[in-house]
Protein backbone atom coordinates (compact mmCIF):
# COMPACT_ATOMS: atom_id res chain seq x y z
CA UNK A 1 0.00 0.00 0.00
CA UNK A 2 3.08 2.42 0.89
CA UNK A 3 4.65 1.75 -2.48
CA UNK A 4 1.73 3.12 -4.29
CA UNK A 5 -0.56 5.68 -1.58
CA UNK A 6 0.61 8.35 0.30
CA UNK A 7 -1.43 7.61 3.78
CA UNK A 8 -3.16 10.73 4.66
CA UNK A 9 -5.80 10.81 7.81
CA UNK A 10 -7.35 13.58 9.48
CA UNK A 11 -9.36 14.28 13.10
CA UNK A 12 -12.62 14.57 12.28
CA UNK A 13 -15.18 17.22 13.83
CA UNK A 14 -15.02 17.08 17.82
CA UNK A 15 -11.99 14.75 18.07
CA UNK A 16 -9.87 15.27 20.89
CA UNK A 17 -6.59 16.35 19.17
CA UNK A 18 -8.12 19.29 17.24
CA UNK A 19 -11.16 20.70 18.07
CA UNK A 20 -12.73 18.66 21.23
CA UNK A 21 -16.34 18.41 22.68
CA UNK A 22 -15.66 20.38 25.78
CA UNK A 23 -18.40 19.45 28.62
CA UNK A 24 -18.82 20.20 32.21
CA UNK A 25 -16.79 16.88 34.30
CA UNK A 26 -18.48 17.08 37.11
CA UNK A 27 -21.84 16.29 34.90
CA UNK A 28 -20.03 14.56 33.05
CA UNK A 29 -18.83 11.77 36.09
CA UNK A 30 -22.35 11.88 37.40
CA UNK A 31 -23.39 10.11 34.55
CA UNK A 32 -26.57 7.73 35.67
CA UNK A 33 -26.22 3.58 35.58
CA UNK A 34 -26.48 2.89 31.70
CA UNK A 35 -28.29 -0.42 32.72
CA UNK A 36 -31.94 0.85 33.26
CA UNK A 37 -34.20 -1.45 35.36
CA UNK A 38 -37.56 1.03 35.96
CA UNK A 39 -39.41 3.72 33.88
CA UNK A 40 -38.20 6.21 37.10
CA UNK A 41 -34.40 5.40 35.87
CA UNK A 42 -35.43 5.42 32.24
CA UNK A 43 -36.72 9.12 32.97
CA UNK A 44 -33.77 9.98 35.06
CA UNK A 45 -31.67 9.45 32.46
CA UNK A 46 -33.37 11.49 29.60
CA UNK A 47 -33.80 14.37 31.93
CA UNK A 48 -29.39 13.59 32.35
CA UNK A 49 -28.71 13.12 28.48
CA UNK A 50 -30.83 16.74 27.92
CA UNK A 51 -28.80 18.51 30.35
CA UNK A 52 -25.32 17.03 29.06
CA UNK A 53 -26.89 18.17 25.60
CA UNK A 54 -27.29 21.75 27.09
CA UNK A 55 -24.04 21.98 28.66
CA UNK A 56 -22.05 20.75 26.04
CA UNK A 57 -23.65 22.80 23.19
CA UNK A 58 -22.68 25.89 25.50
CA UNK A 59 -19.28 25.02 25.64
CA UNK A 60 -18.59 23.84 22.39
CA UNK A 61 -18.53 26.07 19.30
CA UNK A 62 -19.04 23.56 16.78
CA UNK A 63 -21.68 21.42 18.20
CA UNK A 64 -24.12 22.16 16.11
CA UNK A 65 -21.92 21.27 13.37
CA UNK A 66 -20.17 18.01 14.15
CA UNK A 67 -21.98 15.90 12.00
CA UNK A 68 -21.58 13.51 9.72
CA UNK A 69 -22.29 15.48 6.70
CA UNK A 70 -20.53 18.01 7.49
CA UNK A 71 -17.66 15.87 8.17
CA UNK A 72 -17.45 14.81 4.39
CA UNK A 73 -16.85 17.80 3.35
CA UNK A 74 -14.25 18.21 5.08
CA UNK A 75 -13.50 15.46 3.55
CA UNK A 76 -13.65 16.53 0.30
CA UNK A 77 -11.80 19.51 1.08
CA UNK A 78 -8.73 17.41 2.04
CA UNK A 79 -8.99 15.66 -1.33
CA UNK A 80 -8.87 19.10 -3.18
CA UNK A 81 -6.15 20.61 -1.27
CA UNK A 82 -4.11 17.55 -1.56
CA UNK A 83 -4.49 18.04 -5.04
CA UNK A 84 -6.32 14.68 -5.96
CA UNK A 85 -8.77 14.11 -8.19
CA UNK A 86 -10.92 11.29 -6.82
CA UNK A 87 -10.31 9.68 -3.60
CA UNK A 88 -8.86 6.25 -2.68
CA UNK A 89 -10.84 5.86 1.14
CA UNK A 90 -10.47 3.14 3.95
CA UNK A 91 -12.58 3.35 6.71
CA UNK A 92 -13.27 1.19 9.65
CA UNK A 93 -17.08 1.15 12.28
CA UNK A 94 -18.12 4.87 12.13
CA UNK A 95 -15.54 5.79 9.05
CA UNK A 96 -17.56 3.35 7.29
CA UNK A 97 -20.82 5.97 7.94
CA UNK A 98 -18.56 8.65 6.79
CA UNK A 99 -17.04 6.73 3.46
CA UNK A 100 -20.90 5.92 2.46
CA UNK A 101 -22.24 9.35 2.55
CA UNK A 102 -18.84 10.67 0.76
CA UNK A 103 -19.67 8.10 -2.18
CA UNK A 104 -23.24 9.57 -1.66
CA UNK A 105 -22.71 13.16 -1.94
CA UNK A 106 -19.83 12.57 -4.35
CA UNK A 107 -19.94 9.72 -6.40
CA UNK A 108 -17.91 11.21 -9.33
CA UNK A 109 -14.93 11.95 -6.93
CA UNK A 110 -14.30 8.51 -5.44
CA UNK A 111 -11.28 6.09 -7.01
CA UNK A 112 -12.21 3.09 -4.60
CA UNK A 113 -12.76 2.64 -0.89
CA UNK A 114 -12.18 0.16 1.54
CA UNK A 115 -15.25 -0.03 4.21
CA UNK A 116 -14.72 -2.69 7.21
CA UNK A 117 -17.05 -3.28 9.95
CA UNK A 118 -19.59 -1.55 7.78
CA UNK A 119 -22.38 0.38 9.97
CA UNK A 120 -26.03 0.18 8.25
CA UNK A 121 -26.44 3.56 6.71
CA UNK A 122 -29.88 2.39 5.77
CA UNK A 123 -31.34 2.52 9.59
CA UNK A 124 -33.58 5.27 9.74
CA UNK A 125 -33.88 4.94 13.58
CA UNK A 126 -32.05 4.37 16.80
CA UNK A 127 -34.41 1.46 17.06
CA UNK A 128 -33.51 0.25 13.38
CA UNK A 129 -29.69 0.51 14.09
CA UNK A 130 -29.52 -0.92 17.83
CA UNK A 131 -31.65 -4.10 15.99
CA UNK A 132 -29.14 -4.88 13.87
CA UNK A 133 -26.35 -4.17 16.56
CA UNK A 134 -28.21 -6.62 18.22
CA UNK A 135 -28.38 -9.48 16.03
CA UNK A 136 -24.53 -8.66 14.59
CA UNK A 137 -23.49 -9.24 18.36
CA UNK A 138 -25.48 -12.43 18.60
CA UNK A 139 -23.99 -13.72 15.76
CA UNK A 140 -20.79 -13.29 16.44
CA UNK A 141 -21.35 -14.54 19.93
CA UNK A 142 -22.81 -17.85 18.42
CA UNK A 143 -19.52 -18.18 16.91
CA UNK A 144 -18.04 -18.04 20.07
CA UNK A 145 -19.78 -21.17 21.44
CA UNK A 146 -19.21 -22.92 18.17
CA UNK A 147 -15.42 -22.66 18.58
CA UNK A 148 -15.88 -23.65 22.13
CA UNK A 149 -18.07 -26.56 21.06
CA UNK A 150 -15.40 -27.93 19.12
CA UNK A 151 -12.10 -26.59 20.13
CA UNK A 152 -10.19 -27.78 23.55
CA UNK A 153 -7.86 -24.61 24.28
CA UNK A 154 -11.59 -23.41 24.87
CA UNK A 155 -11.56 -23.10 28.93
CA UNK A 156 -15.55 -24.17 28.72
CA UNK A 157 -14.98 -26.89 26.29
CA UNK A 158 -17.44 -29.42 27.09
CA UNK A 159 -19.56 -27.27 28.83
CA UNK A 160 -23.06 -25.55 27.94
CA UNK A 161 -22.06 -21.87 27.59
CA UNK A 162 -24.36 -20.20 27.13
CA UNK A 163 -25.67 -21.68 30.64
CA UNK A 164 -22.41 -20.21 32.19
CA UNK A 165 -22.61 -16.53 30.56
CA UNK A 166 -26.25 -16.95 31.88
CA UNK A 167 -25.74 -18.06 35.12
CA UNK A 168 -22.83 -15.53 35.12
CA UNK A 169 -24.85 -12.75 34.13
CA UNK A 170 -27.36 -13.50 37.13
CA UNK A 171 -24.44 -13.05 39.52
CA UNK A 172 -22.44 -10.13 38.27
CA UNK A 173 -22.92 -8.16 41.51
CA UNK A 174 -21.41 -11.62 43.56
CA UNK A 175 -18.15 -10.83 41.39
CA UNK A 176 -17.43 -6.98 41.83
CA UNK A 177 -19.35 -6.34 38.23
CA UNK A 178 -22.36 -5.16 36.50
CA UNK A 179 -23.92 -6.97 33.70
CA UNK A 180 -23.22 -3.92 31.30
CA UNK A 181 -19.95 -4.72 32.38
CA UNK A 182 -20.08 -8.28 31.70
CA UNK A 183 -21.96 -7.34 28.46
CA UNK A 184 -19.40 -4.93 27.35
CA UNK A 185 -16.16 -7.44 27.64
CA UNK A 186 -18.07 -10.05 25.90
CA UNK A 187 -18.92 -7.83 22.78
CA UNK A 188 -15.08 -6.83 23.26
CA UNK A 189 -13.96 -10.33 23.01
CA UNK A 190 -16.47 -11.63 20.15
CA UNK A 191 -15.43 -8.65 18.21
CA UNK A 192 -11.56 -8.62 18.37
CA UNK A 193 -12.14 -11.65 18.13
CA UNK A 194 -10.25 -12.82 21.22
CA UNK A 195 -11.79 -16.40 22.20
CA UNK A 196 -8.93 -18.00 23.82
CA UNK A 197 -9.00 -15.04 26.53
CA UNK A 198 -12.75 -14.67 26.83
CA UNK A 199 -13.64 -18.19 27.76
CA UNK A 200 -10.84 -17.90 30.44
CA UNK A 201 -12.81 -14.75 32.01
CA UNK A 202 -16.18 -16.40 32.02
CA UNK A 203 -14.77 -19.82 33.42
CA UNK A 204 -13.07 -17.81 35.95
CA UNK A 205 -16.20 -15.55 36.49
CA UNK A 206 -18.51 -18.41 36.70
CA UNK A 207 -16.00 -20.06 39.36
CA UNK A 208 -16.74 -16.91 41.81
CA UNK A 209 -13.03 -15.51 40.56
Amino acid sequence: VLSRFDVVSFDPRGVGGSSPMVCDEELVEAAPNPVLTSQREFDEMLDYNRALWADCAARTPIWGHADTLSTVRDVDALRAALGERRLTFHGSSYGTLLGQQYAERYPHRVRAMVLESVTDHSSRTTAEFLTAQAWALEDSFDAFVAWCDRDSACALHGRDVRTVWNDVFTHTDEVGMTPFDLVALTHKGVKDPDYPRLATILEALAAGQ
